[in-house]
């Protein structure tokens, strides 16, 4: 039997119109036909944003989901926990998680297919290089809670996060390694890995003391379920021209922060957040001369 594929998204008014935007683009300008799951609590986006929703919810093959319908304590799902529920909860086999304010470059359905995802049954994304750790303190309170759930090193500890357990590095070290803003994960082929993303979420209180939100969960998980998971080898970039001034249809949204794929020895701009790219000024020597 064939997996059911589908997008899940966790949506709210602050990124309703960039929302209903890319689910066009999908439907009109990408060819990407993968059914998609809304999901809220209650109701997060404005009565305009919903009905228009509603009206294109056959045509757009969306399905409305809710987390009250699923728990007797939906508030304790609200924030970034509520990605690791959906994920949890959501009908498809295998699932693309995408962020509300997250807009496809290309189709995402490419992805279910890439070598890498077809090995280890996930495709992460890398975070910013940016970030760094605000304290030798905070540092040092990271490693003690992930050496407290995994005193010695995975086989599958990235060499991006050997600091975790002060080993020797060349590598570039990252303080936040994950960017969860798209999220590939088969399920059907990782159920210990949906419950301890969940588990680890569910607990959040205590996990984002040492991580920045639901992003680091997923790698994190999969460590802990002693399987090998997959991270795209190009990490955000803020590419050039955007960094200069905002490229979104949206005022009050920034510059696009853009992921970026490898397939082929070619590179894709893949998804961006917060805006989009104006991708008639970003040619690929742009691209490849940032990434140099």
């Amino acid at each position: 039997m064939t997996n059911k594929k589908g997008i899940i998204i966790a949506i709210l008014e602050r990124y309703e119109e960039l929302l209903i935007y890319n689910i066009n683009i999908l439907r009109t300008n990408i060819g990407c036909d993968l059914p998609i799951e809304l999901w809220q609590i209650g109701q997060e986006v404005s009565n305009k944003a919903q009905d228009f929703l509603e009206y294109k919810e056959v045509e757009w093959n969306l399905t409305f989901k809710n987390v009250k319908d699923y728990t007797k304590d939906p508030e304790h799902w609200r924030g970034y926990q509520i990605k690791a529920f959906i994920m949890k909860h959501t009908s498809f086999d295998e699932a693309v998680l995408l962020d509300c304010d997250s807009f496809f470059l290309q189709n995402p359905e490419q992805g279910f297919v890439d070598p890498e995802y077809v090995r280890t049954g996930t495709f992460f994304f890398k975070d910013f290089l940016r970030h760094n750790p605000k304290s030798p303190e905070e540092e040092e309170a990271r490693k003690r809670w992930f050496r407290k759930m995994m005193p010695f090193p995975s086989p599958y500890l990235p060499k991006e996060c050997y600091y975790l357990y002060d080993l020797p590095f060349t590598a570039q070290q990252y303080w936040f390694y994950q960017e969860s803003g798209m999220v590939y994960l088969n399920r059907k082929k990782h159920p210990k890995v949906v419950d301890k993303i969940y588990e680890l979420n569910n607990n959040h209180k205590e996990t984002y003391k040492y991580v920045h939100g639901d992003k680091e969960t997923f790698w994190i998980a999969c460590l802990l379920c002693n399987v090998p998971f997959y991270m795209n080898q190009i990490p955000g970039v803020n590419l050039y021209p955007d960094i200069e001034k905002p490229m979104s249809y949206l005022e009050k949204l920034g510059p696009a922060f853009t992921h970026l794929y490898i397939k082929d020895e070619n590179v894709f701009l893949y998804y961006s957040q917060k805006a989009y790219p104006d991708v008639s000024k970003i040619t690929k020597d742009d691209i490849l001369r940032q990434l140099s």
